[in-house]
């Protein structure tokens, strides 16, 4: 029983750790194809630029209200921007 348990930790771990390694390379794409910049996106969700930093390279998730307004700047769905 011991050794289930461990292992669900083990796996619970590591998909912690995968989901911290999201880094939206679908919405950097976007801001390099516009000539969007980290302080120009800071500035549009009303951030401070290092919150968009750690958002952008997976430190913090991003907002539902956030991902809808960074879908609308660039005349996307949340889907096209985030997963797609």
């Amino acid at each position: 029983m011991r050794i289930i348990v461990l292992s669900l930790i083990v796996v619970l771990i590591i998909a912690v750790e995968v989901l911290k390694m999201v880094t939206y390379p679908k919405l950097k794409a976007a801001m390099a194809e516009h000539g969007i910049k980290n302080l120009h996106l800071a500035n549009h969700l009303k951030l401070n630029i290092s919150t968009v930093c750690y958002k952008l390279n997976g430190k913090r998730p991003f907002t539902l209200n956030e991902a809808k307004a960074i879908a609308d700047y660039f005349g996307k769905t949340i889907d096209e921007i985030f997963f797609g």
